[in-house]
């Protein structure tokens, strides 16, 4: 079976499965729509979650920031399990450990998936729909170019169709 095949069925599986634990099921949701890393997950804040024509998430690293877009119903679930924390408080108060567990126990039989490998599957899938010589996924990595990575993810991400 083609690589890339396995990859999107075993992303779409563990954003179907992990339905069960809303909290967890945003984590793993923002993994797949932003390309979040173990940091950034970690330092995300209410603030941080933007709503403007497209929405849109600040993730820092400590290093640096970017700001990528989130398709709508990602935004939609990271706006309900913050609810009750304050602008600047986290969302995710889970250890590099805690959040490769959470995609660990969600991953298909005998394909085990960590935050790490779930990102760069998405990447993979990513580089694969890019049809221009522009690289897309590394404006997304590095948080340039945010219009045409908003044209896009909007036209090969996923998530966002």
């Amino acid at each position: 079976m083609d690589e890339l095949l396995v990859k999107e069925f075993d992303i779409r599986y563990i954003n179907a499965v992990s339905r069960k634990n809303l909290k967890e099921h945003a984590m793993i949701r923002l993994i797949i729509s932003s390309l979040a890393t173990h940091e950034e997950i970690y330092n995300l804040t209410k603030n941080d979650i933007r709503k403007t024509k497209i929405r849109t998430v600040r993730l820092n690293n400590g290093r640096r920031t970017r700001i990528v877009p989130i398709d709508d119903r990602t935004f939609d679930i990271l706006m309900k399990i913050s609810k009750d924390k304050s602008r600047r408080q986290r969302i995710f108060e889970y250890s590099k450990n805690e959040m490769d567990n959470i995609v660990m126990k969600y991953s298909p039989a005998k394909r085990t998936y960590d935050v790490k490998k779930l990102r760069e599957a998405v990447i993979d899938i990513l580089k694969d729909c890019q049809f221009f010589e522009h690289d897309y996924v590394n404006d997304i990595l590095n948080g340039t170019n945010f219009e045409g990575v908003v044209d896009f993810v909007y036209d090969s991400h996923p998530m966002f169709a």
